[in-house]
């Protein structure tokens, strides 16, 4: 078995490579260097503190390269326990949905495709960033991140039905999501469901050229339910022949990555049961 999350195997990772002959070598050099140093220029208390100081940055060093190697060797998992392979230029995604080209810059780790369940679809997963510029009272530059794990599927077939619609969770009077919203300035209208509980959890907008029939047929009650009952609430955009379902923030754990391609499996196949209902009147 691999490992189930992100963080499985740091901790040894750590204590071996702390062991490791290069790192006791390094310690030892470094700390007698720094209790040299230590001692010339701040006398004892000097000689005590500077040894102690360099041991805690090489080991915040190897605690950082541990970390990155036990994440490494889970997405590897997570790429054989799916039968996924990497896939290159993720930024080729910034030109589907308004989530993905948020932002004044963006990018991408862990990017896997393959088979979405049974459904005959391909899915692109990835762990997702975007960041805003700002300045501060200094005209200083800083940078405010938003991040995302999703799941994007091609579904061309959708475009003539489905214009663009938005499903994310509530975000209340602060913004949520971080206090960005990317989908600001799109001429959306907000549609409310024939239900209160889902109304409550989530918010639902959709371009003015939407036929919101087909909109609520595509919620119908099961999918509402199953909406309001999953513990991840799912968030969606479907726009131009593409569907991004996805959560706030980076999911590190195997489980959880499964879910969230369960989710874009099952609205992936409402849309396409929509698509197929109306193929006699399309075009």
């Amino acid at each position: 078995m691999g490992p189930s999350n992100a963080n499985a195997g740091r901790g040894e990772f750590f204590r071996q490579t702390m062991k490791s002959p290069k790192v006791v070598t390094a310690l030892v050099i470094a700390a007698a260097v720094a209790l040299l140093a230590g001692a010339y220029w701040a006398g004892a208390a000097g000689a005590l503190a500077a040894p102690l100081v360099v041991v805690a940055v090489i080991a915040a060093i190897v605690w950082k390269l541990s970390d990155m190697r036990a994440e490494a060797r889970f997405w590897d998992h997570v790429a054989q326990s799916l039968g996924y392979q990497p896939f290159d230029d993720a930024t080729a995604m910034e030109t589907t949905t308004p989530l993905l080209h948020a932002g004044d810059r963006r990018d991408w780790k862990h990017e896997l495709m393959g088979p979405l369940g049974d459904s005959g679809l391909t899915a692109r997963l990835a762990q997702y960033r975007y960041e805003i510029r700002n300045e501060d009272s200094k005209r200083e530059e800083t940078w405010t991140s938003h991040e995302f794990t999703i799941c994007l599927v091609e579904l061309a077939e959708s475009m003539a039905l489905f214009r663009g619609l938005y499903l994310r969770e509530k975000r209340g009077l602060l913004g949520g999501l971080g206090g960005n919203d990317w989908l600001r300035g799109r001429n959306l209208h907000d549609v409310e469901l024939e239900s209160t509980e889902f109304n409550k959890l989530y918010e639902l907008q959709a371009v003015r050229e939407q036929d919101e029939g087909r909109l609520r047929e595509l919620f119908d009650p099961k999918t509402i339910v199953w909406l309001t009952d999953h513990p991840m609430r799912p968030h969606v955009e479907l726009r131009n022949g593409f569907l991004v379902v996805y959560v706030p923030g980076w999911i590190e754990d195997l489980g959880r990555v499964v879910w969230l391609l369960e989710a874009a499996e099952k609205i992936a196949e409402r849309v396409q049961a929509e698509v197929g209902e109306a193929a006699p009147t399309v075009g």
